[in-house]
């Protein structure tokens, strides 16, 4: 082959690399680049408008999905960046003001801009020599976090994970070290069990199908009228369990549901767990779970001064945080302290509401038609898309109230 012939794949070669971020500074190349994420973020920024969702709302046709393949040719950045944004069309705005929609939160500039700077190079947590500094946010993070949550950031340790599940996946494969140290290499030989409440977080079932725990052996425990586990019925199943012969992968404490931020009481579990070693005269300690995925974020008021009230939130506020304070984790306060802690949160947990709360209680009915009117006209308008039809029958259930009919 003569030098003056070229391979065809060269050509295909040198267009590729226009797709791909240059390794080295390129003005040009690197203004393509930002032009055309903006270019993106235009047309994503079209699909706004009142409703709370991108563009229209669309219906999803899987069966027409199979039948996608990929194509010959290749296509133009500017066709894949448009069907990248197609393909977000109909989605729910997490953080638009007529949302109405739990846990799931939208991400700050900075998440965003976090997020999109690592993808350019795509570094790997599984080395330092791939990840560098990125494996050092790493810790950074987990020390945060456990300085937060009371932790000492000196011995605690984390790492991040793919989500919710991820950190109850992580948690119960350590129980199951803890209470089957060998079956890493020679396999489970003894049944294991996860205990959790009813109103945990189904993830429990899916982790215990993932590490051969199996659901059959995820025990859930019942709660009261305000979502926390009841601490005698955990007892009593553990008991049962274990005189059936059964180790414990974990005891999941549930540190804020997903519908109504039921906490159960970590200290509690906790105390019952080392009682039950001594009494049961287990050659291992369970491990416990508290799975703060909803949960974690209000142990930043931890250290808030919940009688001198320096952000001046409403009382019945001041109450709600005061009670999820009680509720952090055990190992850095001893009993004295988490009494002293104790005495000088529950004269605000039982403060009477304040004039502003007082005055808002006498307004509130009137306040609630309003609202419920509101929303149903835009409902009917077509600007609240409604994505839950058990949200949905609450609101109906609640105007029925407010308009005294109490028919079947």
């Amino acid at each position: 082959m003569s030098d003056s012939h070229s391979p065809r794949y060269r050509a295909v070669v040198s267009d590729l690399r226009q797709v791909f971020p240059q390794p080295v500074s390129d003005r040009v190349h690197d203004a393509y680049l930002v032009f055309s994420f903006l270019r993106a973020l235009d047309q994503l920024d079209a699909m706004k408008s009142v409703s709370p969702i991108l563009g229209e709302p669309v219906q999803l046709d899987y069966e027409a999905a199979k039948s996608r393949r990929v194509a010959d040719n290749p296509q133009s950045l500017e066709d894949v960046t448009s069907e990248l944004v197609a393909h977000l069309a109909g989605m729910f705005i997490w953080g638009h003001p007529r949302s109405q929609i739990n846990v799931v939160p939208p991400p700050t500039i900075a998440s965003v801009i976090g997020g999109l700077l690592p993808s350019l190079y795509n570094p790997n947590l599984v080395s330092e020599e791939s990840a560098k500094r990125v494996a050092v946010a790493e810790v950074e993070v987990s020390a945060m976090v456990a300085e937060l949550v009371g932790y000492d950031p000196a011995t605690s340790a984390g790492l991040f994970t793919f989500g919710g599940s991820g950190t109850l996946l992580y948690g119960a494969k350590l129980g199951l070290q803890k209470c089957c140290p060998n079956e890493g290499r020679q396999g489970r030989t003894q049944r294991a069990v996860l205990f959790c409440s009813q109103q945990s977080h189904y993830a429990c079932l899916s982790v215990a199908n993932w590490l051969g725990i199996g659901q059959d052996n995820v025990v859930q425990i019942p709660c009261g009228d305000d979502n926390q586990m009841h601490i005698d019925d955990l007892e009593t199943a553990i008991r049962r369990e274990v005189a059936a012969g059964a180790r414990i992968a974990a005891i999941v404490a549930t540190m804020g549901t997903t519908d109504h931020f039921g906490l159960d009481d970590l200290h509690a579990v906790v105390e019952l767990r080392d009682r039950l070693v001594d009494e049961l005269s287990l050659d291992y300690i369970p491990h416990v779970h508290a799975d703060a995925v909803i949960g974690w974020a209000w142990s930043v008021f931890n250290d808030y001064d919940f009688n001198a009230n320096p952000l001046e939130f409403r009382h019945r506020t001041v109450r709600a945080l005061a009670g999820t304070h009680l509720e952090r984790a055990p190992d850095s306060q001893d009993q004295h302290s988490r009494e002293e802690e104790r005495r000088r949160v529950e004269p605000v947990r039982g403060a009477r509401a304040g004039p502003a709360d007082e005055q808002a209680s006498q307004h509130r009915p009137d306040r609630e038609r309003d609202v419920l009117r509101r929303l149903e006209q835009a409902v009917r308008a077509r600007q609240v898309v409604v994505v839950d039809e058990v949200r949905k029958s609450r609101i109906d259930g609640r105007a029925k109230q407010a308009r005294g009919d109490t028919r079947r």
